[in-house]
């Protein structure tokens, strides 16, 4: 194998790096997205039983007003039994929403890598026989390392 065939095997080689880099930088978004979405619908799921909660304090009022002790106390228990799921969901989105956080923390830092990798492309076009595969391989390996970090 010539200089030439060298230069063209590894050019090709750090081409499908990059491209793996950017997709995976896309999966990623998308993954993103997707646990963003579940906390809306977690958010939503919440306001609809905060006011669920309400209206059984408000029944609670008015069957005590009207003398249904009873049924006053069933929609006390009903209230309770809500606000505790009520919390335990609250407790679920503060944590969805920490790992949607770090996950946008992450995916900006991958995309940084990414415009490194590119810069690495754009570097080794300009001079084609500098860099061996191997060492080019390393160096994007250890740009997704980092992207794990």
């Amino acid at each position: 194998m010539d200089q030439s065939d060298k230069a063209n095997l590894n050019a090709e080689i750090l081409a499908r790096c990059v491209v793996a880099i950017e997709k995976f930088a896309e999966d990623y978004k998308e993954d993103v997205a997707i646990r963003l979405a579940r906390s809306h619908r977690m958010q939503a799921a919440i306001g609809l039983l905060t006011d669920e909660i309400a209206q059984w304090d408000r029944d609670a009022e008015v069957d005590e007003a009207s003398g249904d002790i009873a049924l006053a106390d069933s929609a006390r228990m009903h209230r309770r039994s809500d606000a505790e799921r009520l919390d335990a969901w609250q407790k679920t989105l503060y944590d969805m929403l920490r790992d949607v956080e770090d996950r946008k923390h992450a995916f900006r830092r991958i995309m940084e890598l990414v415009d490194e990798a590119q810069r690495i492309r754009s570097r080794y076009a300009s001079n084609a026989g500098a860099i061996d595969a191997a060492a080019l391989i390393e160096g994007l390996v250890d740009v997704l390392r980092r992207a794990y970090q």
